[in-house]
């Protein structure tokens, strides 16, 4: 609720939002305050509360996200164990991938099975014609997919770099989580994210994406 939605019903005002402090650091603070009104009926001063409630809000923030993460596995697990063609599985399950709200991902992927040394694009969204005409076939090694397979470890890049050599004429900004799907040391495919470009690369994201990979 605004403050002059609260001024017009002379009632109570309350909301949580975030500050920046002088080292830079970012606090989470709950202000509750009542407006006193003159004779006049005009707004003269307000009184109120400022609580600081970091500590409360990164908690249920993390209860939630644990719920959500929980959630969504358990949703792509199901989907591994429903009478349906594999294609479609992968179809299904990179979506859901994509639809998670707090992952900051681009709604930009793909998963690539592995056929013997070279992957093979089997699904995808938001992919231009010139990335499925250079992406339909990666072999082991090359670009950020390939190294992903070759090497058998997650491959982060916060931008074009010298390893993405898959280009094209007209090719945005980006960054990517590139995350081998392996049992053992044996790579069965690569999941490949979109992230803005700048991207910091963030472990939490990490180990929830190679559970899902897993």
């Amino acid at each position: 609720r605004s403050v002059n939605e609260a001024l017009r019903e002379k009632k109570p005002s309350s909301m949580d939002h975030r500050i920046v402090l002088t080292d830079s650091s970012t606090r989470i603070v709950h202000e509750a305050g009542e407006v006193i009104f003159g004779a006049g009926g005009a707004p003269v001063r307000m009184v109120g509360t400022v609580q600081d409630i970091t500590e409360r809000k990164t908690a249920e923030e993390r209860t939630t996200r644990a719920y959500q993460q929980q959630a969504i596995l358990q949703e792509i697990l199901q989907l591994s164990l429903d009478n349906m063609p594999f294609d479609e599985v992968l179809e299904r399950t990179l979506e859901k991938i994509l639809s998670i709200e707090w992952l900051p991902i681009k709604r930009r992927g793909a998963i690539f099975i592995s056929e013997g040394s070279v992957l093979s694009l089997k699904s995808h969204r938001g992919f231009s014609k010139e990335i499925l005409a250079s992406c339909g076939k990666v072999p082991y090694g090359r670009c950020i997919c390939g190294l992903a397979a070759s090497e058998g470890t997650v491959q982060f890049t916060s931008s074009v770099d010298e390893r993405h050599v898959i280009r094209y004429d007209g090719m945005e900004p980006h960054g990517h989580y590139c995350v081998p799907i392996k049992t053992g040391k044996q790579v069965l495919g690569v999941i490949n994210l979109y992230v803005d470009d700048g991207h910091i690369r963030d472990r939490k994201q990490e180990e929830f994406l190679e559970t899902v990979a897993d």
